[in-house]
């Protein structure tokens, strides 16, 4: 087994374990139908860096996914993209969140960066 291999193992069977830090949510390819994934998912306030720094953006929130096609997705498409998955963590009704930013991808989880 490969590093790589080990890596994605690893998120599907430990990092997004629903016993730890993952949660389920549903993930909707721009033109495809929803699929339920697990997920982590940071719901703190992010500041805006630089310039912009007193602004807020308390919209948004961070999601990890796996780099996976059966445990999470292969591609994303920006802007199109939908998650659902509710403001607070295990209170209330889903909402969706759009994928505006990858923020980072590697061979085993997307970091994206989501708004209502």
């Amino acid at each position: 087994m490969s590093f790589k291999d080990r890596l994605l193992a690893d998120v599907k069977y430990t990092i997004l374990n629903l016993d730890e830090f993952g949660e389920n949510v549903s993930y909707t390819p721009f033109g495809n139908s929803p699929k339920l994934i697990k997920a982590i998912v940071r719901r703190d306030r992010l500041d805006s860096p630089g310039q912009d720094q007193s602004r807020l953006l308390a919209k948004q929130c961070e999601v990890w996914i796996a780099n996976d096609n059966e445990a999470g997705i292969l591609a994303v498409t920006k802007g199109e993209d939908l998650i659902s998955m509710p403001v607070y963590e295990e209170a209330g009704s889903a909402v969706d969140w759009r994928v505006i930013e990858v923020l980072h991808k590697d061979h085993g989880l997307w970091h994206l960066l989501v708004q209502r």
